[in-house]
């Protein structure tokens, strides 16, 4: 038999081979776990200090380790985990392997920002008293609040209140919240006092 006989007559069996193999489902690959996750949001944006992580794995005897903390997952591969967060970005990364399959990593980022709201007065008001009551809320009531440079108390639901004397006939009122290590965040409000 020549030698390219030869080579033909190996190549049609190593052919053969791989199409019986292929056949029966050929050698296993190595599998990869995933990860659905379900809260909260990739990019969102909250004012509270915790947020809650949950999802599914695909595989219920996989390990999970969200930020580096072991996370038990139920009978049907669920789990919740509560993160703190700091003020600004925050990644949340998660890894999910079992011995014998590829692991899988997702990773996600929320911000945790500060909010004021000032209720009380609208922008642009008029009114022909001589002060207003400036009111409104934060988002934290652990953060500073000022109102036209004056510091006011701020409630456990995050309220404050104060009283503005309106010395001119137009009245610019800055009311700022400042945490630490955060921007601080001023709201400014016109009012104009009319002659009566």
């Amino acid at each position: 038999m020549t030698t390219l006989r030869k080579w033909a007559a190996l190549s049609a069996v190593a052919l053969l081979t791989v199409m019986v193999l292929t056949g029966c489902g050929g050698p296993k690959t190595n599998q990869r776990l995933t990860i659905e996750i379900t809260t909260p949001s990739a990019r969102a944006t909250v004012t509270e200090p915790e947020i809650l992580v949950s999802g599914v794995v695909s595989d219920a005897k996989a390990t999970l380790n969200v930020n580096d903390t072991a996370v038990t997952l139920s009978s049907d591969g669920a789990f919740n985990h509560t993160i703190r967060l700091a003020y600004g970005s925050n990644r949340i990364s998660l890894r999910v392997e079992k011995e014998g399959m590829s692991p899988t990593n997702r990773s996600l980022t929320v911000t945790r920002a500060l909010t004021l709201a000032v209720n009380s007065p609208e922008k642009n008001t008029e009114t022909s008293e001589k002060r207003v009551t400036v009111s409104g809320t934060i988002s934290d009531s652990t953060a500073r609040v000022t109102i036209t440079g004056s510091e006011v108390p701020v409630g456990e639901d995050g309220s404050f209140s104060m009283d503005v004397p309106l010395y001119y006939l137009e009245t610019l009122i800055n009311v700022t919240a400042h945490v630490a290590e955060t921007e601080p965040v001023t709201e400014t409000i016109t009012v104009v006092r009319t002659e009566v």
